[in-house]
């Protein structure tokens, strides 16, 4: 009886998937993501000056090949296309949540979301706002800028 449990139980939990391993099946399938990146979920609506700070932090840092942006539920390329530019939206690094799949699968709120990514796993998920303690977008920086 014992033994029926232990194995009921080692089945239950070895087929549960975590959300962030769902998120990181989502986010392969948009990008060919490297061994170390981090990817940059900001939404279209929210804490504007967040938003604003991620949208600079993107147009300033757009030339790492480590960073990754996903706009989610993005409702006027053309605003994007006016505010960010058109090469910005041409950057095969930069994508749209059309499907909202991005969206589902991080629990996206009114802040932008860092996802630090090494060695193909979530290593980390920053909600870049004001209650965080650090500094979000130098510790970003900091990363995109270390080797491996």
């Amino acid at each position: 009886m014992k033994r029926l449990l232990f194995l009921s139980l080692l089945f239950t939990f070895s087929c549960t998937v975590s959300k962030e391993s769902i998120l990181l099946k989502v986010l392969e399938k948009q990008y060919q993501l490297p061994e170390k990146c981090a990817i940059l979920l900001i939404p279209n609506a929210g804490c504007t000056g967040c938003i604003s700070d991620a949208e600079r932090f993107t147009s300033e840092n757009l030339s790492s090949q480590k960073l990754f942006i996903n706009m989610v539920d993005l409702r006027s390329k053309k605003l994007i296309k006016q505010k960010m530019g058109v090469d910005f939206l041409l950057n095969p690094r930069v994508k749209i949540d059309q499907e909202s799949k991005v969206k589902q699968s991080a629990k996206v709120s009114i802040f932008p979301k860092i996802i630090y990514i090494q060695e193909r796993k979530i290593t980390k998920i920053v909600e870049a706002s004001p209650e965080y303690e650090g500094n979000a977008w130098q510790e970003l920086k900091d990363y995109l800028n270390t080797q491996k």
